[in-house]
């Protein structure tokens, strides 16, 4: 199947814009605003900039931003505290009375107008996903196999059907709503145990038991036993610069704090990954606990390794804000991720000082 399974839906009326809703935290508003900017490249886009736990000047500078654009609009979530992704999502979704709820990472910039990469399949698929982070190769979104932590990076599974994603993504609203109320399921991310008994089953004999779904991968998984089809597309003009939101732009980012304390205790140290023991001597581990170290490894290496790739635009920002040398692309890289890097670095440099002026005059 390669469409909805629904075929009453409504065609999309391709002159009428599309609104993204895009969440900010502390610390990071004065910084990524810049990169919203680039967004709005494109006339057929509205953004609506969230507020998640900033401070009363950071929202005092999104309400000056949409002053400014009128495309754009404020919203503000909360002040007193972040709430984690999955569940600003779903207080998102309730206020949403669009056809269609959009949203897309504060840390996406645009090269050119993208929309139209993503209109003419509105009317084919239940939702779009897009944006990869830069730092990711095409082995780095796949599920490995035996993986039993189904994480928001992995974008595929091994036949190369997609699994969403968070990073930018267009749902049809209404059917997206009947969904999450036929199920009882959250957007948030959930362990097995936390999972509705009845979607367990459902689950369970499609063979799509994980022991943690990241935010909004229950709900992918049930759009696919659905029909209700699901596609990625790749979009050039799109730059997902990837996780600046958890970089030293701001202080550790408490979901990834209740992340680690919900998991780690269930998993073996990782120091004994290497199998021996101090003397040198193999260490004796059972072959089911071995797989979960190595499940634990590729699971939390892969996420410390995008952090920590991240932080060089994280730095750049900064960079330009302080009036500084900008950094280069770390070394090392494989070639396409340094390609990738690269041309967003360029688009920045290229952008940015435009922000900082409008910055400047407020």
């Amino acid at each position: 199947m390669t469409g909805r399974s629904d075929n009453s839906w409504i065609r999309y009326n391709q002159t009428m814009p599309l609104m993204f809703y895009i969440l900010y935290t502390p610390d990071t508003v004065h910084f990524l605003l810049g990169l919203a900017q680039t967004l709005l490249v494109d006339p057929q886009i509205k953004l609506c900039l969230v507020a998640n736990g900033c401070r009363r000047a950071e929202i005092a500078l999104l309400e000056r931003f949409c002053l400014a654009h009128p495309a754009c609009q404020t919203m503000v979530l909360s002040q007193t505290e972040i709430l984690p992704h999955g569940l600003a999502l779903e207080k998102l979704l309730q206020a949403c009375q669009e056809e269609y709820f959009c949203f897309m990472d504060s840390d996406i910039l645009a090269s050119d107008p993208f929309l139209a990469s993503f209109l003419p399949h509105l009317a084919g698929y239940s939702a779009l996903i897009s944006c990869a982070p830069v730092w990711n190769t095409p082995a780095d979104l796949t599920l490995p196999d035996k993986m039993n932590k189904l994480d928001g990076r992995y974008l595929f599974d091994q036949a190369g059907s997609s699994l969403g994603g968070t990073y930018f993504a267009i749902y049809h609203r209404q059917t997206l709503l009947k969904v999450l109320n036929e199920t009882g399921i959250s957007l948030h991310w959930q362990e097995w145990d936390q999972i509705p008994a009845p979607v367990q089953a459902e689950l369970e004999l499609a063979g799509l038991r994980f022991e943690w779904y990241d935010t909004t991968k229950v709900l992918t998984l049930l759009y696919r036993l659905r029909g209700l089809v699901l596609k990625y597309i790749d979009c050039p003009a799109l730059h997902h610069l990837g996780g600046l939101s958890w970089t030293n732009l701001r202080s550790a980012h408490p979901d990834e704090e209740s992340l680690r304390a919900s998991i780690l205790p269930k998993l073996p140290p990782l120091h004994r990954l290497d199998l021996r023991r101090k003397d040198g001597t193999p260490q004796p581990v059972s072959s089911a606990e071995r797989t979960q170290m190595e499940q634990s490894y590729e699971f939390w290496h892969g996420r410390d390794r995008a952090m920590h790739n991240a932080g060089c635009f994280a730095e750049l920002l900064k960079a330009l804000q302080a009036g500084e040398q900008p950094p280069d692309i770390p070394s090392g890289l494989d070639p396409q991720v340094t390609a990738q890097a690269a041309a967003a670095r360029q688009i920045i440099l290229a952008e940015y000082p435009a922000y900082l002026s409008w910055l400047a005059s407020v």
